[in-house]
């Protein structure tokens, strides 16, 4: 009933109207008027005076509770079941509907079960949060967020799961801004976003000698990372069967890998094993010929087959006599130099692809052997802008030992002559 100031000590035909409703004590208890009073009739009311009603019921706008609140009366049904409800209606976008916690007064949690965040089409708005304050009542933070378009969870602190069933995200993304502390298994059908000053994620085995890391698909395993103590492997699987090491690391760092290893731009080198890594990497194709790659550049083949089952059209060289003496051996110094395509590395980098050197050396240039020998006889073609030409050791080694041995004829033939002559009477 409504709170209605009652006298404390009424006597025989008291009456108090409210709302247009005449009460009237008839010596033992209130009624109802209907019967014009006078000691009987009417229906009996439940009435208190003013402070026994403050203390058992609760006003409709602006009243405080001092004990429990049980609620009996399953008048919403949520997911298919009948539940007991406390309804917090949000009347505008400026508002959010909340229950709050305090401590002597000063909030310390806050329940926001529709944040002021404005509804729009698309289920946008009205996110819940469960909100913290500090010890004068200031708020912090937020700890969990729950986007309500689409569900999303955002933890702003450590989450700690010790259940034996672990932790379990059924949908996702779930965003852990600080730590997940997992004291059993962690199941994931989602995604997990880890968005901290520094992100990691930790495994502690405690006392066991293996932690793992599952990939599965309609519960069958497809991938494993396991750690132990000395190695962190990833294992594969077929069928929920392992099939054996995709790779593995040991603490002193080496990499095993079971199959075979792709370099997507290129592998890095250093200069012996304490020597710091360079700036370019290297590449090596196989064709023809095995040639090296410098990040863009062809530096040349370095290795040549002379197998005969490669081998076709096989001839004897013609005379190189004349072709040997058109050749121009040099010597020179290494200059600074950068191809073309290597440029906007080297201006980013400061360091040049090739760098001077003093040191005196001998050889050819290489378009020189291919206009006098064959175009085989270098990588490339002159002042290509992806290729430092190289010479063809084979070719100019051809060439120099067919001249030689014509000069070999030659003097046996001298010689033969110069014996007859030196025989004759």
């Amino acid at each position: 009933m409504a709170a209605i100031d009652f006298p404390a000590s009424p006597t025989l035909d008291d009456k108090v109207t409210l709302a247009g409703t005449d009460y009237t004590f008839n010596g033992t208890g209130w009624t109802t008027a209907s019967d014009g009073g006078g000691g009987g009739g009417g229906t009996p009311v439940d009435a208190y005076t003013k402070a026994e009603s403050d203390a058992k019921y609760v006003e409709l706008t602006g009243d405080t509770m001092s004990g429990n609140l049980t609620m009996h009366e399953a008048s919403v049904v949520v997911q298919g079941t009948a539940v007991s409800t406390i309804g917090l209606n949000k009347l505008a976008d400026a508002t959010n509907a909340s229950v709050v916690s305090y401590t002597n007064g000063l909030p310390r949690w806050a329940l926001m079960v529709a944040d002021a965040s404005p509804e729009a089409s698309g289920n946008a708005g009205s996110d819940f949060k469960l909100i913290r304050h500090d010890d004068a009542g200031t708020q912090l933070d937020a700890p969990l967020t729950i986007n309500r378009a689409s569900g999303n969870a955002t933890f702003w602190g450590a989450v700690a799961v010790n259940g034996i069933d672990g932790f379990y995200v059924s949908a996702g993304p779930t965003t852990l801004n600080t730590t997940l502390a997992v004291g059993g298994s962690a199941t994931v059908n989602g995604g997990v976003n880890i968005t901290s000053a520094t992100p990691g994620l930790s495994l502690n085995a405690n006392g066991a000698s293996t932690g793992l890391i599952n990939y599965t698909e309609a519960g069958l395993q497809y991938w494993v990372l396991q750690f132990t103590a000395g190695t962190f492997l990833l294992n594969k699987f077929s069928g929920g069967v392992q099939t054996g090491m995709a790779f593995s690391v040991d603490q002193g760092g080496s990499l095993t890998i079971a199959g075979r290893l792709y370099g997507m731009q290129g592998y890095c080198c250093k200069t012996g094993l304490s020597g710091a890594l360079g700036g370019n990497v290297f590449n090596i194709t196989h064709g023809a010929t095995q040639n090296l790659w410098i990040d863009d550049t062809n530096v040349g083949a370095f290795m040549y087959q002379s197998d005969y089952r490669i081998k076709d059209n096989v001839v004897a060289l013609p005379s190189m006599w004349d072709t040997v003496k058109a050749l121009r051996p040099i010597k020179y110094t290494q200059k600074e130099y950068t191809p073309p395509v290597e440029e906007t590395r080297a201006a980013e980098t400061g360091v040049p692809f090739l760098a001077a050197d003093p040191a005196e050396r001998w050889g050819f240039i290489a378009h020189e052997l291919q206009e006098t020998l064959t175009p085989s006889a270098a990588t490339g073609v002159k002042d290509q802008a992806d290729c430092i030409q190289s010479p063809n050791p084979f070719t100019l080694l051809a060439a120099v030992t067919k001249a030689l041995q014509e000069a070999m004829d030659r003097i046996e033939a001298q010689d033969a002559r110069i014996a007859a002559l030196e025989g004759a009477p």
